[in-house]
């Protein structure tokens, strides 16, 4: 079901809630947070429901992924950013995929292309996975007892603990979308 982000549609949000299991809100990079995602986000809460964000439009000139990503913040979620935009001048030419630690480049035969990450990257990938990973660890006490012990979680430990914590309403993942160029 989708609802478009106009306050007309508050009350049918209500409704429809009722009749799903997740949701899936998409934000806009150029604006970030809003006062309506802000009040959509309070009926969502309420419910008790999973959720994914979407930040979309990472195509556009104004696009600021670290500005959308932070705004979030606004509203008292524990994020864990899955991936991160690829961004050479104003296109968008790729995802960082944050916990499996390499590039995903776009291909004109369709498909993504695997790369390492970029020099330019990877400190800053570096350091929102471990974030990434201290939020998942943080959402299962069995799990935080083994990166305490390990310094570290296998990307099936992180993905168990991934799905727990998006269940349970403790983390919200985050993922991009854009059109290349």
């Amino acid at each position: 079901m989708d609802i478009p982000g106009d306050g007309n549609f508050t009350g049918d949000m209500e409704c429809l809630l009722k009749g799903v299991d997740s949701v899936l809100f998409v934000l806009d990079a150029v604006d970030g947070v809003r006062p309506l995602t802000k009040k959509f986000w309070n009926i969502v809460y309420a419910e008790k429901l999973p959720v994914m964000f979407v930040i979309n439009k990472l195509d556009r000139d104004r696009a600021d992924f670290q500005m959308a990503f932070d705004s979030l913040s606004t509203l008292g979620v524990k994020t864990v950013a899955l991936q991160v935009p690829i961004r050479r001048g104003y296109a968008f030419v790729g995802v960082v995929d944050v916990l499996g630690g390499k590039e995903l480049m776009f291909s004109d035969e369709g498909g993504p292309t695997e790369a390492k990450i970029f020099s330019d990257l990877t400190d800053d990938v570096q350091l929102l996975y471990d974030v990434t990973v201290e939020n998942i660890a943080e959402s299962d006490e069995k799990l935080m007892e083994k990166y305490l012990e390990e310094g570290r979680l296998s990307l099936d430990d992180l993905r168990v603990g991934l799905r727990a914590g998006v269940l349970s309403g403790e983390l919200t993942p985050v993922l991009v979308l854009g059109h290349r160029k």
